[in-house]
């Protein structure tokens, strides 16, 4: 019988589960919890609770910087599509000078790509009184 207690490959898993009442308690209880070296933490409540980012351990979160090179890359393939296709079919040639009428539009690109990530990200940063 496999994945049983009588398998050589079994090991144990203990999981512990709390409750405070108070998130000061949450925090305390987590800080301790990690400093007594326990690793994979996770805490759940029905509301944010401020500094549990830091208790757990968990760093700073990588979601800003994935939408900024979105932003980045949006700008610069949209600065490409527009600049060289109109460019060329004005001129024939590609005209330096032309090209920068169309960093307005990349400006207005990337600035449309930012409002809309702040906006769809800014429920993350919200902050209760």
């Amino acid at each position: 019988m496999s994945g049983g207690h009588d398998d050589p490959g079994f090991i144990p898993r203990r999981f512990v589960l709390a409750e405070f009442a108070t998130p000061e308690a949450l925090l305390e209880g987590t800080t301790k919890v990690r400093a007594a070296g326990h690793k994979g933490l996770d805490t759940h409540t029905p509301y944010p609770v401020y500094g549990i980012d830091e208790a757990l351990g968990l760093g700073r979160p990588k979601i800003p910087t994935i939408v900024l090179l979105g932003a980045i890359a949006g700008a610069c393939i949209a600065y490409s599509m527009t600049s060289s296709a109109t460019a060329r079919s004005l001129s024939g040639t590609v005209n330096p000078s032309a090209l920068a009428v169309f960093v307005l539009i990349t400006i207005s690109n990337l600035t449309g790509v930012w409002t809309g990530s702040s906006l769809g990200f800014s429920p993350f940063r919200m902050r209760s009184a």
